[in-house]
């Protein structure tokens, strides 16, 4: 960790550590919700949710509450595929192999979510690998409002999937002290054209298929 993010955690700088796996604040659905409202006053900005769905009854339960609650949720809910991931995970197989995929995983919230009549209390944003337009258009036809896309900007300024994100030294010069460090200002700026072209170019496609699924 460097000294700004030791200072954050509360932690010694300048070694490793593997975070958590959950929030320390909240152990439950009720108190997750009223760590939300804490944010929002706190912040005065929306606050969502990021998750990875193992089985329905887990959105069920969540989708239950929010009924019962009502006016009590988050502003957004991320659906994470199991295919998503991170370069600085540390346990693979957690990483690679637990939660549905995305093309899964998405229908089933947007239905539970529809079933228990709050579904329009949430937009639902997906995730996971999703950087080309035939699956930007899937997801947005199986319930998504939002895509978000990471993994084809990352490739876009040469990422090549090394997987040290977290050790700050990119063999391609992808981190972000390294940019900031870095004084080649013309290559800099065409990465930055580049993914303006490439999102303007995904925009274009997606736009062709998306009418075709007749959604």
């Amino acid at each position: 960790m460097t000294e700004e993010i030791a200072n954050i955690r509360k932690l010694p700088p300048h070694q490793s550590i593997d975070s958590p796996n959950r929030f320390e604040m909240f152990h439950s659905i009720p108190d997750m919700f009223d760590f939300i409202e804490q944010l929002r006053s706190i912040g005065g900005k929306p606050v969502g949710i990021k998750l990875v769905v193992g089985h329905k009854e887990n959105i069920e339960e969540l989708a239950s509450y929010m009924k019962k609650k009502s006016g009590k949720h988050p502003d957004f809910i991320t659906v994470d595929g199991g295919e998503g991931g991170t370069g600085g995970a540390s346990f693979h197989e957690l990483a690679d192999s637990a939660g549905l995929p995305i093309f899964t995983a998405l229908p089933m919230v947007h239905q539970i979510l529809k079933e228990y009549g709050v579904r329009h209390q949430v937009k639902l944003f997906a995730s996971g690998k999703l950087l080309s337009p035939d699956k930007i258009a899937i997801a947005l036809s199986m319930g998504a409002d939002f895509v978000n896309i990471a993994r084809g900007l990352m490739f876009s300024v040469g990422c090549i999937r090394a997987q040290v994100c977290h050790t700050n030294k990119c063999p391609v010069g992808g981190s972000p002290r390294l940019i900031q460090s870095c004084k080649r200002v013309y290559r800099l700026k065409k990465k930055k054209n580049t993914e303006c072209a490439i999102i303007s170019c995904l925009l274009e496609k997606v736009c062709l298929i998306y009418p075709q699924l007749r959604v």
